[in-house]
């Protein structure tokens, strides 16, 4: 596969990224967040639209409703494509990463005890150059779309590891009443495992008061965006290491709040092909 290899590629990239590629811009308007907890900025209004609210699990691709590069085309056969560059200005100071959402479920009730189908999996993903079929790059957690309620709970989650053993099981502790927007990354696995190829169910161990609305998503990291509050973070191809971008992705930011909103994200970002 054709990748870049020298300055000329970069520029003739960044000059063609309107054919294929893309040049986004973004102008997304503030969430209600919590301070200390990852809120994913999907279906945050603005530019592009709001994500909605997925049902079943379902591959997502720049054309999902809240992919921030919504006008991206792959790139030829044969040739890769890699992010640019990102100008973005954020009205609060807090530290945001884009990632290239994988797939996505909702529908999961915080008031059934019995185990949840999800059947989260991961492998057209890879096929498009998105992730590793093992899932060794990949980022699986918990997404919530509707406050649920009050009362902790710890979410027993069955999965297929990366060797293909299926019945493999974790859990993620929740505390009450977990707000729209928040996602609970899954940071451990049973012993000797590594990654998640797929995820298969998810049980909680107890009612937690509301049914709300919350599911599972899988997330690629791509870069990291930081910048003071009012200020522009402006990374070019060297300080962004040039995440490549598979066919098909869907890219999005997810941030760490600072605060009780998110703030207002502006500006752009560029995805070159050679």
């Amino acid at each position: 596969m054709t990748d870049f290899s020298t300055p000329s590629d970069i520029i003739n990239a960044l000059a063609n990224a309107g054919t294929y590629g893309c040049r986004a811009l973004i102008n997304k308007s503030s969430i209600t967040s919590t301070a200390g907890f990852f809120h994913s900025l999907f279906q945050a209004g603005g530019q592009p639209a709001a994500g909605t609210t997925p049902t079943t699990w379902a591959v997502c691709n720049a054309a999902t409703v809240g992919a921030w590069n919504y006008n991206y085309v792959n790139p030829l056969t044969g040739t890769t494509a890699r992010l640019l560059q990102t100008n973005i200005s954020i009205s609060v100071q807090q530290p945001t990463t884009l990632y290239d959402r994988l797939g996505h479920c909702a529908g999961l009730s915080g008031n059934v005890t019995t185990a949840q189908t999800v059947t989260g999996t991961i492998s057209t993903q890879a096929t498009d150059n998105r992730c590793l079929a093992t899932g060794a790059d990949v980022i699986w957690g918990l997404e919530w779309y509707t406050a649920t309620g009050g009362t902790a709970v710890t979410a027993t989650i069955s999965y297929t590891n990366q060797a293909g053993t299926s019945g493999k099981t974790t859990t993620l502790s929740l505390p009450g009443s977990v707000t729209a927007y928040r996602f609970y990354p899954i940071t451990t696995l049973a012993a000797g495992d590594t990654s998640i190829k797929s995820l298969e169910t998810v049980t909680l161990s107890a009612t937690t008061g509301t049914a709300g609305n919350f599911g599972v998503t899988a997330y690629k990291y791509l870069t990291n965006i930081y910048a003071l509050a009012n200020a522009t973070d402006t990374r070019d191809w060297a300080t962004l290491a040039m995440p490549q971008v598979g066919n098909n992705a869907c890219i999005h930011g997810v941030v760490y709040a600072s605060g009780t909103s998110t703030g207002i994200y502006l500006g752009n970002m560029v995805i070159g092909t050679r």
